[in-house]
Parts: C-alpha cells; structure tokens; sequence
C-alpha cells in the first residue's frame, strides 16, 4: 500500500532514540557488511541535465571505493553476481520503481594469444599472470580480445512496470588503465595517455531508443578530507586559537585512488509521465534517483574440480555462484545520508531498506541529526577544539513545516522550490525518502576543466543553493559541487528557513561558519563531453598521497 505524502510526514515524527556517533565520507566503505563486499558498494551517484546533450540527462553511479590503480594482477572489476540498478521515481510517491534501469555483465578470459603463437593465454599450460600478452591495441571483447586475457561486456535492461526491454547487449566494458608499456606506448612521450583513452572512450556505446552508456574504470571524481573529517569533523585551517570553520588547506584523500563507474545518459522524455510537459512549473518534471547493487539471496561454495587445462576453462566448475532471488546490499540517493545521518548499527539495515521506509524506519535521524549535537561539544562556548561559540540549531521532530530536514528530504529545498523563483506558490511535497532529486528542466551547467578549486560561470556555484545557485545540490548533484561543504553548513548551520518567502535565495540563518574539508574540487580535470568523468589513474604511476600539514 502506497502512503500519502501526508501520512508518511507523520511517520517521520517518531520519537527520538538514543543517538550514535557517524561521520563518514560518501559512501566509501560506509557500512560494515558492504565495506567487505567492494564491487557491490555504491560510492556515489550524480544526476544532472548533460551540458553536451540538453535533452538529455546523465546519471553516473559509481561502485569500488578507494580502488587502487595498480591492484593487479587481478584488477577490481564489476561482479558478474551483482544487479546494478538505477532506480527513478516520476510521481513523488517515493517509490523510484517508475523507471528502472538495470546492469548485468559478463566476465570472459582469453584462451590464448593467437598474435603470440597461441600461447600466454588466461589458463592452460603457457598460462600467465599478466593482464595481457602483447599490447593491448584495441577494445576488448570475448569476440577480439586485443591481446587484453580477460574482457567483460554488459547487458543494459530498461523497465517500467511489467514490461523490460533489453536496450543494450553485449556492451563492451572499458579495461583497467594497466600502465602505458600495456597499451603499446612504444616510443609516445612517458605522459602521452592517447592510446588508452581512445580504447577507453570507445567503450561509450549508444542504446536503442535513444542514449548512450559507459562502464568501466574512472578516477574518483569526489573529493574530501576523510582523515579530518573522521578525526572529529576537524577543520584544517590556520586561524588564529578559537576560530573554527574551513577556509582551505584541506588534503584530498580520495585524490589518486579509481572507482568503477556506470554513465548513463537518456532523453529527458524517457524519464517523465507522457502528461509532463515541459513547463518549468510542471513538478512532473522533478524526479528521485537512487542507485543499488544487489546479489543473490544464496552463495554456493565449492571446491573447484579442474576438468580440462586447455582451451576456454568453461570445463572449470565455478568455485562459487549466486542463486535465488536478487536482495540489495547497497544503495545510495542524497550524498552523506547513510554516512552522516544513520548511526553507526543501522547502515547495514539501511543499505537493504527501500527508499519508501525511510520516513517510518529512518525518521528520526534525518528530522534531528546526531551531528549538530556532537559539533556543539567540540565548537560550542565551551567545546574541547574551540572557545568560539557555536550553537547547534534545533530541529522539531512534530513540527514537520518547520524542520528544514524535512525539507530536504521532500525535495522542497531542491528541484521543488525552482518553482519559487518565478515567484509562483510551491507545489505540496513529495513523499520524504533518500532520493537525489532533479527537476529535468534545469539550464545545464558546463563542467570546469582547471584542478582545485573550480572556475564557474557568473552566478554558479561549487555550493549549489547553499552558494544561491539553483543549478545544483540538492537540486540534482553535479560533479563539481562540494557535497560535504554543502551538507556540513546545512546539517550544522540550518538553511533555507521554510518560514522565509523563497528558499531558494536564502543563505545560512543559524550560523554564518562556513564549515567545510578545505578540498573544493577534483585533482583530476572533467571531460566535457559524456561520461564527463577523467580515464582512471594508470597503474603504473606510484600512488602519491599528499604529505599531511601539521595541524595548528
């Protein structure tokens, strides 16, 4: 049964549980069951409408944290156990079940290098170590594998009610950035990266009825400070004793580490009702996005029994295979809910929990956030990191019109409250739930291409709303935006008081402390063009962390 807007708000006001400390980056590593299981953990996921195709909009969900770039030989990949799916939600009941698109693959080994007189294969007698054989001169496939000894395609799957349709078959899977000497470099300069991003970028294949899609390794494009931010919620600066708020000098741990990424981009007419119009004030135009990644309800170990060292290897029993019905592990809509709202014991439940639970199962932690509680002791007047006089703002857990989490969560701070700046009357709210909501209409944002702090148009901002910008999070998540400034000014400060006219032009009204990491974009330039994410770090480039400042 499908619960009223209404009704589900009222589920938000249980009472109030103890409280458990959380702080924790997106979505690396973030729940205990799913930090052991990498190639089914959601990292992050991004919506917003593509600055290269208007018409379109592009969904980037992002799996395998913290993935190394020289983690041979057997380099992380996509689990062919694992459903990846893109959930979307057209009609504000908090059910993204409207639009589903799912991702299926299919993992192959190469028998043997023909190029190489048939041996150096992935198996029998000559059999190797290596990723490859030989330069790897094109994209590979079970049908050319290019001298690469392993090569996966993917199935693309759209479904809306009862009925799916396979849109993509046998899509082609970028490789792993192996190293230069892997990708035929010969006598290429030692920073030409041309060979492989041509391989790369030849993995972007269109889909039928319109679109296109990309899997594969990428760089991280997120960017945070997770050893202050897990340090407390320490602030890097070198204000003098007492002051307290980011104003820079932040270390972008994520910087130089991969993840694998699934690049969707579809019409924006395949997303909503066919009653939408295009009408900015249409709200069948804002919808809620989630990712997850599902296995098999069983697991079923065996001793592998080898009946053959030649050939393809399809004689080898499997050592383990999934059966039954698909359960999720992982999901993930607004960045930094599970990491910074849900406490510690209950992320493993939230990650299998549907979005149209969280209001009944969930309420109480999104409507008063533990983290303002836990900031007020470190910062407050008199906090063991400050002398400043930070104070937490309070949040109602009956006075749902009144809780500005509650605003988020109904998508009335984001897509919804576009509206407002024409200076038309809001739509009512939809159905609270984790999704990343995005009012398709949205004027696209072209990406920067400087490293750091990025270079925007007038009027755009790395803050998204929080910097007056309605072209960003929560509107949608763009790659530049700085989810974690964002969401520590909004979680710890209050923003966009319902009681004001037009929340989508109102700055803090709590505190005026920009709290933030201190790291304000990628080390890593965006594409301009789809996927829009950079190649993945190669493998043969030394992993360089940043030396750590002493703190002040």
């Amino acid at each position: 049964m499908k619960r009223s807007p209404r009704n589900a708000l009222a589920l938000f006001a249980l009472a109030a549980a103890a409280i458990t400390p959380t702080v924790e980056a997106s979505s690396h590593r973030e729940a205990p069951l799913i930090s052991a299981d990498p190639s089914a953990d959601n990292t992050d996921l991004y919506a917003f409408t593509s600055p290269d195709t208007p018409n379109t909009v592009t969904f980037l969900a992002m799996y395998i944290g913290l993935e190394e770039p020289g983690g041979g030989p057997n380099w992380l990949r996509f689990s062919d156990d694992v459903l990846y799916e893109i959930h979307v939600d057209n009609n504000g009941d908090g059910n993204a079940n409207d639009v589903v698109y799912q991702f299926r693959f299919n993992t192959r080994y190469n028998p043997g290098n023909t190029a190489m007189g048939g041996v150096g294969g992935a198996a029998g007698p000559n059999g190797t170590f290596f990723y490859n054989v030989g330069h790897i001169d094109g994209l590979p496939t079970p049908d050319n594998f290019h001298n690469a000894l392993l090569a996966q395609t993917m199935t693309v799957t759209r479904v809306t009610g009862s009925t799916s349709t396979v849109i993509g078959n046998n899509v082609p899977v970028a490789p792993p950035y192996v190293g230069r000497f892997a990708y035929g470099a010969g006598g290429r300069p030692a920073t030409d990266d041309t060979n492989y991003t041509n391989i790369w970028r030849a993995a972007v294949t269109p889909l039928t009825g319109g679109g296109q899609v990309f899997a594969g390794p990428t760089d991280d494009p997120f960017f945070v400070d997770l050893g202050a931010v897990f340090d407390d919620v320490t602030f890097r600066d070198s204000l003098p004793a007492g002051s307290f708020g980011s104003r820079g000098g932040g270390i972008d741990y994520v910087g130089g580490y991969n993840v694998h990424t699934i690049a969707l981009q579809v019409p924006i007419t395949q997303l909503v009702t066919a009653a939408t119009t295009s009408a900015m004030t249409d709200r069948g135009n804002v919808i809620g996005v989630y990712a997850s990644a599902s296995r098999p309800r069983v697991t079923i170990r065996r001793e592998c029994v080898r009946t053959s060292l030649l050939g393809t290897g399809a004689g080898n029993t499997p050592c383990s295979e999934g059966v039954g019905q698909f359960v999720q592990v992982s999901r993930l809509g607004i960045p930094l809910v599970n990491e910074v709202l849900i406490p510690l014991a209950l992320k493993d439940a939230w990650n299998s929990a549907d979005p149209t639970d969280d209001a009944a199962v969930f309420g109480q932690y999104i409507l008063a956030p533990s983290l303002p509680t836990y900031a007020q002791v470190l910062y407050g007047p008199s906090g063991v990191r400050a002398a400043a006089g930070y104070m937490a703002p309070t949040r109602s857990l009956t006075d749902l019109n009144g809780n500005d989490m509650a605003q988020l969560v109904t998508g009335r701070l984001g897509a919804l409250s576009l509206t407002l700046t024409s200076g038309l009357v809001a739509p009512t709210g939809m159905t609270p739930a984790d999704l990343l909501r995005l009012h398709v209409r949205t004027t696209p944002t072209a990406l920067p291409t400087n490293v750091g702090t990025p270079t925007l148009p007038t009027g755009r901002s790395r803050l998204g709303f929080a910097g007056l910008d309605t072209q960003g999070f929560p509107n949608g998540r763009r790659l530049f935006d700085d989810v974690v400034d964002i969401e520590e000014r909004y979680v710890l400060n209050g923003l966009a008081r319902p009681g004001n006219a037009n929340p989508a032009v109102t700055d803090l009204t709590i505190n005026a402390i920009p709290f933030g990491d201190g790291v304000e974009g990628n080390d890593v330039p965006y594409r301009a063009a789809f996927p829009f994410v950079p190649i993945p770090l190669r493998g043969d480039a030394a992993l360089v962390h940043r030396s750590e400042p002493t703190h002040p």
